[in-house]
């Protein structure tokens, strides 16, 4: 990549360019997990409001999960998490596009703006959006580094849309 500022370190702009990457991937997965999750917990009420509806056995245990999927729901407020990454996604996305043309004291400014609104991070998602940051940059030089996803970790990136299905050690062989 180059920059406006032939002072400025290429390493430093190579390692901003992967932050900016790795945080716009980290946010499609959160945007894509907590969507998921707000429409499944809306199904279960759905299935469950209709069992009540029924007048099926146990109108009160159907009635009990009712109200804890909707405490849960009031509680996480899934759909506004999703919308909140979703901007940030969009945020961090702009930047990207700008990256030729800025300098790295530009990038950072920039940075520091949009991480400042960051939601809390989902920890399982953290590894596999790196991989997936490795993997779209080609990243030979970082998958030394790389840890095995755990099976909680898979399960997590799959429900967020983007389990890496290689993983960054493929790059060095």
């Amino acid at each position: 990549m180059q920059s406006v500022n032939p002072s400025v370190n290429p390493d430093e702009i190579t390692e901003l360019h992967f932050l900016i990457h790795y945080s716009y991937y980290l946010e499609i997965m959160r945007e894509c997990l907590f969507s998921r999750l707000d429409k499944l917990v809306l199904y279960f009420q759905f299935m469950l409001a209709s069992w009540v509806i029924a007048s099926m056995p146990y109108s009160v245990l159907v009635g009990l999960l009712l109200i804890l999927l909707a405490a849960i729901q009031f509680s996480y407020q899934y759909g506004t998490a999703a919308s909140q990454s979703k901007n940030q996604a969009a945020k961090y996305k702009a930047l990207r596009y700008e990256l030729p043309r800025l300098t790295a004291q530009a990038i950072r400014q920039q940075l520091h703006v949009i991480e400042e609104t960051d939601p809390p991070e989902v920890g399982a998602l953290c590894l596999p959006a790196y991989w997936r940051t490795c993997i779209r940059l080609d990243r030979a030089d970082l998958s030394n580094h790389m840890e095995t996803l755990s099976r909680w970790q898979k399960i997590i990136a799959w429900l967020a849309g983007d389990l890496p299905t290689k993983s960054p050690h493929f790059l060095t062989q």
